[in-house]
């Protein structure tokens, strides 16, 4: 998007050891990044995993595995698979993967209203189709990986497999 002024990157949030493969597994499972549990609260058995996994917000210093994305009822969550691909040592790409997601994110928040929280059909479409139009040149530099196994480490075939997986490199 000419003219835009994106923020600087936002570098991962990284504790290693705060989590094991366990308590990853069972914050997803009872849904903890989506609502409180006691156990990953600060006075809870899981409080520096909890600290780790905690949703980050678009406006934090730093981010950490999830990023949640609007405010209010309308929000959804994003892993941050730049974070991870910084923590495992491709921070110039990393920069470049936030970038693009910066750039369809904003070029279709404020014109793809969604009819509720679970409804972000209409932005998901623009931000699609912003990849190959307003953000074609942050997408095609953020195809900029050079370690295939640093890609398959921060991906999955669900979201609870990328959840997983991107959770074990900012947590483990």
């Amino acid at each position: 998007m000419t003219g835009t002024n994106y923020p600087p990157y936002i570098p991962a949030l990284y504790s290693p050891g705060a989590c094991t493969e366990q308590a990853i597994s069972q914050y997803y499972a009872e849904g903890c990044y989506q609502k409180d549990c006691a156990e990953f609260s600060l006075s809870g058995s899981y409080a520096l995993c909890g600290g780790c996994l905690s949703p980050s917000i678009l406006t934090a210093g730093n981010y950490g595995p999830v990023l949640k994305i609007g405010d209010g009822d309308q929000y959804f969550w994003q892993l941050n698979v730049p974070g991870c691909e910084q923590i495992l040592g491709e921070r110039s790409c990393a920069a470049k993967m936030q970038l693009e997601f910066f750039c369809e994110y904003w070029a279709c928040a404020s014109n793809c209203a969604s009819a509720d929280a679970t409804s972000f059909v209409p932005l998901f479409t623009c931000m699609n189709q912003a990849v190959s139009g307003t953000c074609a040149s942050q997408h095609a530099a953020a195809q900029c990986l050079t370690s295939s196994a640093n890609a398959a480490a921060c991906t999955g075939s669900s979201f609870q497999e990328q959840f997983i997986a991107v959770a074990k490199v900012f947590c483990l």
